[in-house]
């Protein structure tokens, strides 16, 4: 199985936050080379980003300067040592990981915290038994999957192959032999997601690590 990395505020609502330094806006790809997915966004692009502008001071603002879990958000995914050292351990030397001071509403010292950033960028959907989402191919050639409800709305019909049943339930299916040994990745093919896979996501379960949102298991085919 497979699962999605989203983040799930334990104190019930979100917290706003100021970027003490850094400039977001400026972080860059240490390689921008385009693949069958495009050119990679910067965050969430599922490679290596330059440091130089990464922020690594931020003010977290809740009033009620409540406990961070150990997954938590901000400009990037915040984490806790003990989430790092877990992520560490299954894929050591992988990801990228910037070590950040969070401060509390009224600037006093709160925690000490790493951003997350996945460098697995990877084709992991199995072409052949993903329901409700068809490929779409760009001029550029570059492929995306797109979900029916999409395709429908926007009467993209030619999109879809003869007969296709546009009722039938969305269902992404991943492939094992295409994740091969990762356990956290983002999809090339795929808009946003963190992908992280049964090991991991048990072993995140068995630690107790906070902060992440429940979310549903995808299937995979060998």
């Amino acid at each position: 199985m497979v699962y999605g990395l989203n983040i799930r505020p334990t104190q019930g609502y979100y917290v706003e936050y100021e970027v003490l330094d850094g400039d977001m806006e400026r972080v860059r790809l240490l390689d921008e080379t385009p693949d069958q997915g495009g050119k990679p966004q910067a965050i969430g692009g599922g490679r290596a980003i330059d440091p130089t502008h990464v922020p690594r001071r931020v003010r977290w603002k809740d009033r009620k300067k409540q406990l961070m879990a150990d997954f938590n958000g901000g400009p990037m995914i915040s984490l806790s040592a003990r989430a790092k050292g877990l992520i560490e351990q299954y894929e050591p030397g992988v990801h990228q990981f910037f070590s950040v001071t969070f401060y509390d509403i009224d600037g006093d010292f709160l925690e000490d915290r790493w951003f997350l950033n996945v460098c697995n960028r990877l084709d992991t959907i199995d072409r052949e038994h993903v329901q409700g989402f068809v490929m779409k191919r760009y001029p550029s050639r570059v492929e995306a999957w797109i979900p029916i409800q999409d395709v429908v709305r926007r009467k993209k019909f030619d999109l879809l192959p003869p007969g296709y049943d546009t009722t039938q339930p969305s269902r992404l299916v991943f492939n094992r032999a295409q994740i091969g040994g990762a356990h956290l990745w983002v999809d090339r093919h795929l808009s946003g997601g963190i992908w992280v896979s049964d090991e991991l996501d048990a072993a995140f379960d068995a630690a107790g690590l906070t902060g992440r949102k429940a979310e549903r298991r995808w299937q995979e085919t060998v």
